[in-house]
């Protein structure tokens, strides 16, 4: 919202004459200033919302505010992305779109930051090989397959807090500024990624891809070693593409709320990867890459499928309270990815989506859930020959996007986070 409104547009907000929203500037509950010509005022936008928020507790709004925090009606306005049932769009353009246009990770993060969509593919300034050296002495070395990806969250936090010690500007900061840290922290994230196999590959990526790499470049080099690399980079590319954003998601929400207290893109960061780690968002993939290795013939598939139907509950990777009925469209999409992959994959892999795709037809057949990005994501991971916790890890490289286009959004609300709670004795 702007920081300064019309009469029009304030009597709109609050749903009152204007008569009566001068009423409220005359008893000091808005402040009001001259606009472009000495006879239009312009009213405090900050002023408006707390007004507003005061006017709907009194008028009983308390219930729809407490539901509204669990998966309920929106609780706040947003120009970054569009989220329906089967629907997503980044700033007014559909994510089928902008994948069917081949249009690139980095472009769409600028997209999502600023609203312009670039013509030709950004190519992001890599961190100073000394940090990264330096970096690579504080939290280098690989993570075991039962380490992930729990012990991933914490890595990435304390790059994203080396980041911070190494920027002498650290602190408030402008719009330029944020940017120019998100880009940063992306790259570093995405060079600390474990490669596949357990083992680092050393600082970054190999000599071929060291100047001008993408960030879908840098996830390859490291994660699908078995894979054609413009084909696994295109396809991870494509995945960073599907989960920039989506709305207010828990993670999101956490970076917005810290923004909204003025910390810099640093902390929200690790706000944002804090609420990421829990097995009910970032982790989650865990749960689906659990199940695929539960899998050993299509009977299983259809074994797993009857049980959690028989015990009503959700198999991993299925199911979506936003795309309830039209599905996901992000699985959509990247499941169609991965149907393409499993054409040239190695033999083994093949086999192991062969068993997803058993698993997917039982779905199908119980009519019960549709699968959600988790399950499509984990699938085209394991058709590159990525190793388990790899999704998690590639999540939180590309949520960033979406996390940096809130905060930015949130500075430029100008209020504070701050919802009430009402007391209920416990004992």
């Amino acid at each position: 919202m702007a920081k300064w409104l019309s009469a029009e547009e304030a009597s709109a907000l609050l749903g009152i004459k204007k008569e009566t929203l001068y009423a409220y500037v005359s008893r000091g509950q808005v402040r009001t200033e001259t606009g472009a010509t000495p006879r239009e005022r312009l009213y405090a936008a900050s002023d408006l919302q707390r007004l507003k928020a005061r006017r709907s507790a009194r008028s009983g709004h308390g219930p729809a505010a407490a539901s509204a925090l669990r998966w309920g009606e929106p609780v706040m306005e947003t120009g970054v992305s569009d989220v329906g049932d089967g629907r997503l769009a980044y700033r007014g353009l559909a994510l089928d779109t902008l994948l069917a246009r081949g249009v690139g990770f980095e472009a769409v993060a600028e997209h999502l930051w600023s609203g312009l969509l670039p013509e030709t593919a950004p190519r992001w300034p890599r961190p100073s090989a000394r940090f990264l050296a330096e970096l690579e002495k504080h939290g280098a070395g690989a993570l075991r397959e039962d380490e992930l990806p729990r012990q991933w969250f914490r890595r990435a936090s304390h790059r994203i807090a080396r980041l911070a010690e190494a920027d002498e500007a650290a602190g408030t900061e402008t719009t330029d500024q944020a940017l120019v840290r998100a880009r940063s922290a992306v790259l570093c994230l995405a060079m600390g990624v474990p490669a596949g196999g357990g083992a680092q590959v050393g600082v970054g990526v190999p000599a071929a891809h060291a100047a001008g790499a993408s960030v879908a470049e840098i996830l390859a080099s490291r994660l699908a070693a078995g894979t054609a690399p413009e084909l696994a980079a295109t396809a991870i590319d494509r995945i960073l593409v599907a989960i920039a954003d989506h709305e207010l998601n828990s993670s999101t929400f956490a970076a917005r709320v810290a923004a909204s207290t003025g910390a810099d893109t640093y902390a929200c960061l690790q706000a944002g990867l804090g609420a990421l780690a829990g097995p009910r968002h970032g982790a989650s993939f865990a749960a689906v890459e659990e199940l695929f290795a539960a899998l050993r013939t299509p009977a299983d598939a259809k074994e797993a499928v009857l049980k959690a139907k028989a015990q009503k509950l959700s198999l991993p990777g299925f199911g979506h309270r936003l795309h309830a009925a039209s599905g996901d469209p992000r699985a959509r999409l990247l499941l169609a990815d991965a149907v393409q992959l499993a054409k040239t994959a190695p033999k083994a892999a093949r086999e192991r989506f062969a068993l997803a795709q058993a698993l997917l037809d039982a779905v199908g057949a119980a009519k019960t859930e549709l699968p959600n990005v988790d399950l499509a994501v984990v699938a085209v991971l394991a058709l590159l020959g990525a190793p388990r916790g790899a999704a998690s890890a590639v999540f939180s490289v590309g949520r960033i996007a979406g996390w940096v286009a809130h905060v930015i959004e949130q500075r430029y609300a100008e209020y504070q986070l701050r919802p009430r709670a009402k007391f209920v004795r416990s004992v």
